[in-house]
């Protein structure tokens, strides 16, 4: 559920004149290091600094979004596409989109409300998506038109779609329990062959070993159930 701040509220619904802004922030990833690299862009006339979540974020306006197609909001766990359009020409998306790793950069959305007669926020910015970057396709349009970078984000119920089999690597087990090695061998355990009970294809030159327990003491007597290494 959607939570606007009552100041906020409280403005909008005095059906006073005001303007909406959206804020993208995205955080990739460099390509030598894998360190983050975040960047923000906003449909404002100008770059600004906005306050999000206790940090300082640094906005870049002046037409760096073209276009942000209508939020949607659904209940259930159905995975919700958005489509942002940004404006590759401007130098500092450029850097972001062309310059970094933004496969599967996580990505926020955030609105804020402008008097539209001073210009200033009515009050702090909220979230109305996190996600993921889904794809990006950088487009140069005909004579007359803008570069744009077109991308499509997933929301953040895409999370739910990761395999189970992918949380249980040896990994994700030392990360949370450095030393533990019941899951050392989990990613060959499927790969190696095992026969019970008997001689197993992989290992022809193996050597009978021969078993007293529950046989007769005659000479050479085995027991086919035992091989030696």
């Amino acid at each position: 559920m959607k939570s606007i701040p009552s100041a906020t509220l409280a403005y909008r619904q005095s059906r006073a004149g005001t303007m909406v802004r959206n804020l993208l922030w995205i955080t990739a990833k460099q390509w030598s290091s894998g360190a983050a690299v975040t960047a923000g862009f906003w449909n404002g006339d100008d770059t600004t600094t906005v306050t999000i979540g206790g940090a300082n974020r640094l906005y870049y306006g002046a037409g760096s979004i073209i276009g942000i197609e209508p939020l949607r909001y659904t209940s259930g766990l159905l995975v919700q596409m958005q489509h942002v359009q940004l404006n590759a020409i401007a130098p500092e998306v450029e850097q972001e989109l062309r310059g970094y790793d933004t496969r599967i950069a996580p990505i926020e959305i955030h609105q804020v409300d402008l008097d539209p007669t001073t210009g200033d926020m009515i009050d702090v910015p909220f979230r109305v998506f996190k996600g993921w970057i889904d794809q990006l396709d950088l487009k140069r349009a005909p004579e007359g038109g803008s570069y744009v970078g077109d991308m499509t984000l997933a929301n953040s119920t895409r999370s739910l779609t990761k395999p189970l089999t992918l949380r249980k690597s040896n990994a994700a087990l030392q990360a949370r329990s450095p030393g533990d090695t019941f899951r050392r061998d989990a990613a060959v355990a499927m790969a190696i062959p095992f026969n019970w009970g008997g001689q197993s294809a992989a290992t022809p030159n193996a050597t009978p070993v021969s078993s007293t327990a529950g046989t007769s003491s005659s000479a050479g007597a085995k027991n086919p159930l035992f091989y030696g290494p």
